[in-house]
């Protein structure tokens, strides 16, 4: 193995010992300036994050023949049928209980509730289920074509 500055063809003055030479080159590295390193996109297969909504809003799809059939209600049955599929959105596999704080920011009374969940269910969108003592639990009914 050849020792420093004894290379043939090379003066003594450009061979540094190996532990110098690492540090020049990693000096060097630490100068590069990151728009001139390479890059290629790599495809993993996995899709990126989505970012967090912000505030309140529906999940769908709304089966828009149901909208209609709950738009063509009186009083406030359309606007709570909205307020059961925010909740039908956040957990569609549990029945819904509407809370008061919901019914409060959607400015509908407890006697405009107990109405509009009782045309819902007469119109056949709703299914009821009425425990003593409690806040109704609603399942909402999905139309056959």
């Amino acid at each position: 193995m050849p020792t420093p500055g004894s290379l043939p063809g090379v003066p003594p003055a450009y061979c540094l010992p190996r532990p110098l030479l690492l540090i020049f080159l990693f000096i060097y590295i630490c100068m590069v300036d990151d728009a001139h390193i390479p890059v290629r996109r790599v495809d993993s297969g996995i899709p990126l994050a989505a970012k967090k909504a912000k505030g309140y809003f529906l999940r769908g799809p709304i089966p828009l023949g149901w909208l209609q059939l709950a738009a063509g209600l009186p009083g406030k049955a359309y606007t709570l049928c909205t307020i059961l599929w925010w909740f039908h959105g956040m957990n569609p596999t549990k029945p819904i209980k509407v809370t008061t704080k919901s019914l409060k920011e959607f400015s509908i009374s407890e006697d405009a509730y107990r109405d509009g969940l009782r045309r819902l269910e007469q119109a056949g969108l709703v299914t009821v289920t009425r425990p003593e003592g409690q806040r109704a639990l609603v399942k909402i009914n999905m139309l056959q074509d």
